[in-house]
Order: C-alpha cells, then structure tokens, then sequence
C-alpha cells in the first residue's frame, strides 16, 4: 500500500521533473528560432555585400552590434583610465557586472572567444533565472510551460541568449525573489546590490526585501539589508573615481548618448508632446509600455505590494531618457506582469503573442543588420 505522503511526494517530483523539460525545450526551440530568424534577416538585407559573402558570416559578425562590443572592451581590456569627459563616448556608462563576469570566465580559459563565452553565459544564466523564477512563483504560475512559452517568444528575448546583461539582471532579479522568500534579507540586499551593478532598472530590486522588513518593522535587519545593498554600488563608484575622479561617471557619461537632464518618464512626456509627429520607432515602443501597462491595472490587486512598487520603479527608470529605448528589453525584468500574463484571459494573451511574434522578427532583422530602429 502507498501511503498519501509518498504519492504527494512522487506526484511533487514528477511535476518538478516536467517543469525542467518544458523549460529545457522551451529555451532551446525559441533560442533556435531566434537563430533562424537572424541568420536569414541578416542574409536578405546586407544589400551591400555579396550574397556568398553574408552566407559565410559568422554568428558573431551577425549578433555582435550596439552595446556588444563595448562589453568586449571592458572585458578585454577593463574601464579607460582617463579624466572624466563627456567629449566622446567611453565605456564608462556600462555597468561591470556582466562584461566582469565575462572577463573572470575568459581568465579561466585563455584564448577563448568572447562571444562565444558570453553568449553561452547568458544562456546559462537566463536558462538558471527562469527554472529559479519557476520554483519561487510556482503558487502563482498556473501553467509553467504557458509562462515560459510567453516570457521566451517576447520581443526582446533573444538578448538573453547574447552578450548582453539581461541575462545576469534576469538571474539577480530571479536570486532577489527567491531569498527575500526564503527570508534570508541580507543576501536578497546582496543580489539587489549586485543587480543594481549590472543594470540600472535592477536598482527597484532594493523593495522587494525592503517592503516585508518595514512591515514587519524588523528595524536593525532592514538597515543591514540596506548597508549590504549599497556595498556593491560604493565599491563600484570608488573604481569610477580612481580612474575617471567623477564616482558617478556611469550616470554623468550618459549624456555623449544624447541622454541629458533625465528625469521619470521623460520619454512618455516627450513623446505625447511630439503627438502624430513621432516615428515608427517611438509607436512601437510607446505600444510596447502601453500593453504592459494594461497587463499591470488589469492585474493589480493580485500582485503583492512589493512587487507593485518593483514594476513602477522599472517604468520610472525606462522612460527617464530624452526618448523611448528599448522597451522590449526593459520590460523582460517585469516577471509579476509575466506571471499575470500567463494567467489571464485567451485573448490578452492572444494579442501578446501575435504582437511579439510581429515585432520580435522585426527588431530581431534590424538588430542583427545594425539598423538603430532596433534600440
């Protein structure tokens, strides 16, 4: 005879193992079709290279374009050592975590290529955060392979799977959740700090822990939380200042970008003053926040607290430049609004997926043929 632990037991496993499976296929087909669709949109629309000359292109000539390189610089050869300017771009306004990270891995392995290194860390990366994210919310998430399905055919997914620092942020983010659940406050200030590191959104990560310990008024832990929070930060600011003398070099370096006197959702201000007047690009990204939007008060009563403030925090942050830029990207930190997705109506989700596929192909073609559209 069973008894009803062991049966539990069992059934708990095998839905544990199936999880893995859908996430392992999941991963691999939409990172395969991410594949095919750069390797024929770069192929078709280098017009002014010779059709045997783009066939024979290798992965990295078809992937390694805007922020790529700069985190092979900083990899390869660290931040400039030079007085803060803001007459030409340096790498300063990257944040370390992810071309560091990179950088240790290249160590351990000399002579290894950089893209190939960084492309299949992210991988491992995102493929870590999403079997993490899995765990963690796995009382919300009705049907895992739904999430995943919609997470990974997102516009934006395939930075992911290149080398950029979605990956890592997806993991911290993922990290974040997973120890302020299991109440172990000072490593989720820890993997917030870190997060805060690798990109700039990943700094709303700090009210995920923070929340519960105010609430809890747990008082001495929330100030070592946030002690360990800033450690990361400090340390990286100090660098900046021995090497450039400006500590808030990545912020101020901002501006050989374009991207002056940022300000909370500057981008959405700008765009509605320009009306009828803004490009294809500025629609895209302003349809891009608006369905996100819509997902977040459709589902707002059943998103804790915490993670409420989290999504704001991310927009905040996303639309504080002159312009919109990457919404696509930005919005792969907002795993509640995700979450909500996966549970909502067919027909939300039917015009997700539509809209993803229509758009991911289009910012997957002129991403990979260097067209600024794509950002």
């Amino acid at each position: 005879m069973f008894s009803s632990e062991a049966f539990s037991g069992e059934y708990v496993s095998s839905k544990a193992q199936n999880g893995v499976l859908s996430l392992i296929f999941i991963f691999l087909v939409s990172r395969l079709i991410i594949l095919s669709i750069s390797l024929v949109g770069y192929h078709q629309f280098q017009l002014e290279l010779e059709p045997e000359k783009t066939w024979g292109a290798k992965i990295e000539e078809v992937w390694a374009k805007f922020d790529v390189p700069w985190y092979k610089n900083i990899a390869l050869h660290g931040y400039d050592d030079h007085p803060f300017s803001t007459e030409e771009k340096r790498n300063w306004a990257f944040l370390p975590l992810y071309p560091m990270l990179v950088r240790t891995v290249l160590a351990l392995f000399p002579g290894a290529n950089f893209f190939f290194v960084g492309s299949m860390l992210s991988c491992l990366l995102s493929f870590g955060a999403l079997y993490l994210i899995g765990k963690v919310f796995q009382d919300r998430i009705q049907d895992q392979s739904r999430f995943l399905f919609l997470y990974l055919i997102s516009a934006g997914s395939f930075y992911l799977s290149i080398p950029y620092s979605e990956s890592l942020a997806l993991f911290l983010l993922a990290a974040t959740f997973y120890f302020t659940q299991k109440k172990w406050f000072f490593w989720a200030g820890l993997m917030a700090g870190l997060g805060a590191i690798t990109r700039i959104q990943s700094l709303s990560l700090i009210v995920i822990p923070l929340i519960p310990l105010l609430l809890n008024r747990k008082f001495f832990t929330t100030l070592g939380m946030l002690v360990v929070f800033c450690l990361p930060i400090a340390a990286y600011m100090a660098v900046l200042n021995i090497l450039t003398g400006n500590p808030l070099a990545f912020l101020d370096m901002q501006q050989a970008w374009g991207n002056v006197q940022p300000y909370p959702v500057k981008a959405l201000v700008v765009f509605l003053s320009n009306g009828i007047h803004n490009n294809s690009c500025q629609w895209l990204h302003f349809l891009v926040w608006s369905f996100f939007i819509a997902c977040f008060v459709r589902n707002i009563k059943r998103i804790p607290f915490n993670e409420i403030l989290f999504c704001i925090i991310v927009f905040l942050i996303s639309t504080g430049t002159e312009k919109f830029w990457g919404a696509y990207r930005y919005v792969l930190m907002l795993i509640p609004l995700y979450i909500a997705l996966s549970n909502e109506e067919k027909w939300m989700q039917q015009i997700y997926i539509y809209g993803s596929l229509i758009i991911g192909a289009i910012y997957i073609i002129t991403f990979t043929n260097n067209n600024g559209f794509a950002i």
